[in-house]
């Protein structure tokens, strides 16, 4: 899951090595019509969306976004754990490398 552009999309390669990319953007928009107005509310509709779609299609989420300085009412509202999760930069960038490294080994095998 990837997070560009003022939406989130699923990006993917099939098992030929052909990329693949679905657009996300409008379940996030539904979502953040629904909830609370903050400085990060945008940000936590897009996380959102994009752990509910992870979860069904079994995949992880890549993400540029981090969370900065979330009130004390989203952290009661998320919890101070998954707030914590997006708000560790070096967590998100090592989870990055390490899933852009799986991808390229991905695309050496199916070449």
């Amino acid at each position: 899951m990837t997070e560009g552009g003022g939406g989130v999309s699923i990006r993917g390669m099939n098992t030929r090595g052909v990329g693949w990319w679905v657009d996300l953007t409008k379940f996030a928009w539904e979502r953040y019509k629904q909830g609370e107005r903050s400085s990060d509310h945008r940000r936590i509709a897009y996380i959102k969306t994009a752990e509910h779609f992870a979860e069904m299609l079994d995949v992880e989420i890549r993400s540029s976004l981090v969370l900065f300085n979330v009130s004390r009412d989203l952290r009661e509202e998320y919890g101070t754990e998954w707030v914590h999760k997006w708000s560790d930069q070096t967590r998100i960038n090592e989870q990055y490398r390490r899933l852009l490294d799986e991808e390229n080994k991905q695309r050496q095998k199916v070449q």
